[in-house]
């Protein structure tokens, strides 16, 4: 009997779960997946800074062993940055339309722009925004992703055979619009650009009204750099012969130098990087009519180069910010939420939706067992009861009658419990009543339900104080609860400011 009752109290979380009365985990691993190594993010919901546990930097041969070292739930989804040599981002303006059919009219807009089958590939798409043309006609801005859907289901198999729980599959350029919108380093009325200086390309993406309006790859990195050091270096004892090791350690050292011997190698390489750079905003602002850009945030490991913020920003003549934090992106993807740009492939959707309905049918099934098995015991314990009071009869030989009406009881009870074990309408109906009237910041912790005065006692945890007034007023006002009282209620020191533990008794109707 322990063991079922274990058991059941063990699923009976996920139950509470979903119908309010325990919170659900809900967070999100971000992981960025890059070239050599990884990042990773736990995004939980409503914490605004990340706790250094729940992050993790890694080389990529440790990714086996990301469940373990971040201990990862079975009830945590994964979102996955993913940019394959075949992925294409294109903007596109079109008439205005319907939006189911916006994805059809995408294929007639881009088979003549890209170098790509795009009847074999996938579309997905994000509406920018509207706007009026020359002619008085509707249009709308859409980014347009294109990919092979055969990509992202190997990457998928290969993070599943890990025991990664992958539902979300966002490019690296949403990801990092996502982060930098949750930490509003560009306001609404502002359009900036994301510089991501890899090692061997540099992603040139654009910001308007905190949504992603245009990205363009060109293939200078932090390797370019790098070799475009290498070969002969004149110095004070002569022509010196840089190998890639001796320049990429110079380069790290030194950075955009002072020393005109280092730089004039670098220049070339920076210079070509700048004019991409104003090229990629002049076309935006001329084909798209985007406003000029105000900012340009640097990302990437390429762009930590020391002096390149200062070279950059004497050479574009725009505010230049520090470049994000190496984790940066691996929080966007915890934060992003599905905008129609999630390429996970469809049968991976069409597995969850499967497996949510054998939990929700294992959750019907075992909230019946917790209802039968909490009703019936406590008409057990009054059967219990009522056969020691009839043994006590049966042995002074009280009158026939007295031992009837007991053996009456005895059948009515046995009734009951009958009734219980085939209908647990009100009970059901308790809990549900509650569960609808639980504020969004409330936890409960104990449930008690019985049958003599006061009929339910539960307590728990709520967030925001503030809350706890407006739970008892709803109580209060429901038809199915009577003698609401508040037993107690005092801060809890472990949890955020604001929170409450407190203890609630009242009758049932």
């Amino acid at each position: 009997m322990k063991d079922i009752l274990g058991q059941l109290k063990k699923e009976s979380e996920s139950i509470l779960s979903d119908i309010g009365l325990k919170a659900k985990s809900g967070s999100v691993i971000g992981l960025d997946l890059g070239t050599d190594s990884f990042r990773a993010a736990r995004i939980r919901h409503g914490i605004k800074e990340i706790p250094l546990k729940d992050t993790l930097i890694k080389e990529k041969a440790a990714l086996k062993d990301l469940v373990t070292q971040l201990n990862i739930g079975d009830d945590e989804r994964i979102a996955i940055n993913f940019s394959p040599e075949a992925l294409i981002i294109k903007r596109v303006s079109m008439h205005s339309m319907p939006v189911e059919e916006i994805k059809e009219a995408l294929k007639w807009e881009l088979k003549e722009q890209i170098n790509a089958d795009i009847d074999t590939s996938e579309i997905k798409f994000s509406i920018i925004g509207e706007k009026e043309s020359q002619d008085g006609s509707k249009k709308i801005d859409v980014i347009a992703v294109v990919y092979n859907e055969k990509d992202a289901e190997t990457k998928v198999k290969e993070l599943k055979a890990l025991g990664l729980n992958v539902q979300s599959i966002i490019p690296t350029e949403f990801a990092l619009t996502s982060y930098i919108n949750s930490q509003n380093i560009v306001s609404l009325d502002e359009t900036a650009a994301i510089v991501d200086i890899g090692s061997t390309s540099t992603r040139i993406s654009i910001v308007e009204k905190r949504k992603l309006s245009f990205t363009r790859d060109v293939a200078i990195g932090g390797d370019t750099i790098t070799n475009a050091m290498t070969g002969t270096l004149l110095s004070d004892k002569g022509k010196i012969e840089l190998s890639k090791e001796e320049a990429e350690k110079i380069k790290r050292e030194q950075g955009v130098s002072d020393d005109m011997r280092i730089l004039s190698m670098m220049r070339p390489v920076l210079e070509r990087l700048v004019t991409q750079i104003k090229r990629s905003f002049e076309y935006c602002e001329h084909q798209f009519g985007a406003e000029p850009i105000k900012k340009i945030i640097l990302a990437g490991g390429g762009a930590r180069l020391k002096g390149l913020k200062q070279y950059l920003s004497k050479e574009t003549e725009i505010e230049i910010l520090d470049p994000l934090p190496e984790i940066a992106e691996a929080v966007g993807l915890g934060l992003m939420r599905d905008d129609g740009i999630n390429m996970l492939p469809g049968r991976f959707k069409e597995e969850k939706g499967r497996e949510l309905k054998k939990i929700s049918l294992r959750m019907i099934s075992i909230s019946l067992g917790l209802i039968f098995l909490f009703s019936y015991g406590i008409l057990a314990a009054r059967s219990v009861n009522l056969k020691k009071e009839l043994e006590i009869y049966n042995q002074h030989l009280e009158t026939v009658g007295e031992i009837r009406t007991i053996k009456d009881k005895m059948v009515i009870l046995g009734s009951a419990v009958a009734t219980i074990s085939s209908s647990t309408i009100e009970t059901g109906k308790t809990m549900r009543e509650l569960s609808n009237l639980m504020v969004s910041s409330a936890v409960l912790d104990s449930l008690l339900i019985k049958d003599t005065e006061p009929h339910m006692e539960f307590s728990g945890v709520v967030l925001k104080g503030e809350e706890l007034s407006e739970f008892m007023s709803k109580l209060e006002a429901s038809p199915m609860f009577e003698k609401v009282k508040l037993v107690f209620s005092e801060k809890d020191e472990d949890l955020p400011k604001g929170a409450l533990d407190f203890e609630i008794r009242c009758n049932l109707e």
